[in-house]
């Protein structure tokens, strides 16, 4: 179990995403793709989380993935507030560190460093 906060997780989520295409060691691929499914159901979480509450203030996503609260600023607020909430709670990640060691020497494999800060807490040290 790896525990993080859900701004975390949906920050690994977004990375392990970006990493699926790279060619990498059959482990470590193994390991991005068993971390990717089990931060899957985290990231349906999330997104339906953040539906509920933007539904408790009358709103929607637009195309853009933005809210337009237009002059209700006390409801833009309060929805701020919620989604802080949901971004600080902690959850349990029930899936082991990915270990990158392997592929120190491998020409192929890239790992940006916002890539890297997103896993930190995922990563086998």
């Amino acid at each position: 179990m790896i525990k993080v906060t859900q701004a975390e997780a949906m920050g690994a989520f977004t990375a392990l995403m970006e990493m699926r295409g790279r060619k990498m060691g059959f482990q470590t691929a193994l390991s991005i793709v068993k971390l990717h499914k089990a931060l899957e159901t985290n990231a349906r979480f999330q997104i339906e989380e953040e539906e509920k509450i933007f539904r408790e203030f009358g709103k929607e996503k637009g195309p853009d993935g933005g809210v337009d609260f237009g002059e209700d600023k006390e409801a833009r607020t309060k929805c701020l507030e919620k989604l802080q909430e949901l971004a600080k709670m902690e959850v349990e990640i029930e899936a082991k560190p990915i270990n990158l060691q392997a592929e120190e020497n491998n020409p192929d494999f890239k790992i940006s460093p916002e890539e890297l800060a997103a896993l930190e807490k995922f990563i086998q040290a």
